[in-house]
């Protein structure tokens, strides 16, 4: 028994390292070099095809609904790391004898569309990025505990995690100057929502 806590100690240590290595990696401001033309919905579909394993193993079903070939100006290493994040986050929330099921679309919007957004992102375009689960859910009296580094909601040993994913979701999405907002309902699931200018 002790073996096996330590053992366990030491995985969640070796994940927590790797996971802060990821988060310092998008930590600081992105060079504009570094950015170039993304072509989302194909990163989103070539980014499932990857993970195809790993959503095969979760027995889930993950559908994608894209618009029209979107160019997006961003970095393409972090937007990957961004749909990661979201994904494992449904996978690993999910309810007992219910098939993960996850949905991801993209589209293009107005600025005005775009809730929260400043005066000056009004008279830009956006792309939206819709990932939506029937996980757990959560009260969304805690929307702004989940962003924030080290936070969970719930005890390590009901669910896997570090608390640094969706921090890491945060940071990327503020590299490229957008939006991320999120709804969720408990025992129904989760939608996040992220909003990224078409042009910085």
């Amino acid at each position: 028994f002790l073996l096996h806590r330590i053992n366990s100690a030491a995985a969640r240590t070796q994940q927590l390292m790797n996971d802060l290595l990821i988060y310092l990696q998008v930590g600081h401001p992105t060079q504009s070099r570094t950015f170039q033309p993304v072509d989302l919905p194909a990163l989103v579909h070539n980014f499932v095809a990857g993970k195809a394993d790993f959503i095969a193993a979760a027995q889930a079903e993950v559908t994608i609904e894209t618009d029209e070939t979107t160019a997006l100006w961003g970095n393409e290493e972090q937007l990957r790391m961004l749909l990661e994040q979201l994904l494992d986050n449904s996978l690993k929330f999910v309810r007992q004898n219910t098939r993960p099921i996850v949905k991801i679309r993209t589209f293009v919007m107005k600025g005005t569309d775009v809730p929260g957004a400043s005066k000056e992102d009004t008279e830009r375009k956006f792309c939206g990025i819709e990932f939506s689960d029937n996980g757990i859910g959560f009260d969304t009296a805690y929307e702004n505990k989940i962003f924030q580094l080290f936070q969970r909601l719930h005890h390590p040993h009901e669910y896997s995690g570090t608390g640094i994913g969706l921090t890491i979701c945060r940071k990327v999405v503020a590299n490229h100057h957008g939006y991320l907002q999120v709804q969720s309902r408990i025992a129904i699931g989760t939608a996040f929502y992220v909003y990224l200018p078409l042009s910085i």
